[in-house]
């Protein structure tokens, strides 16, 4: 399991070095910060259209976390 931080710098850097050997792609949204919602859409979109993983079949989920809180989105 390889953990990848958040900032932009280092997303796609490491995304680019351990994305080959993924079996799985678990994207964590603090869904309590709608701010990150439009850059996390982004990432997910980057993800899901890399040819790699198209065509690999790596299951890819997107985990709320936060869901609890006051004010936070909803998971659907």
């Amino acid at each position: 399991m390889v953990d990848i931080p958040g900032h932009y710098n280092y997303r796609k850097r490491l995304r680019e070095e351990h994305l080959p050997q993924a079996q799985a792609i678990i994207i964590v949204l603090d869904s309590k910060d709608k701010s990150k919602i439009s850059e996390v859409a982004e990432y997910l979109f980057d993800v899901v259209s890399d040819i790699e993983i198209a065509t690999s079949g790596v299951p890819v989920m997107v985990a709320c976390n936060k869901t609890d809180l006051t004010f936070a989105r909803r998971a659907i």
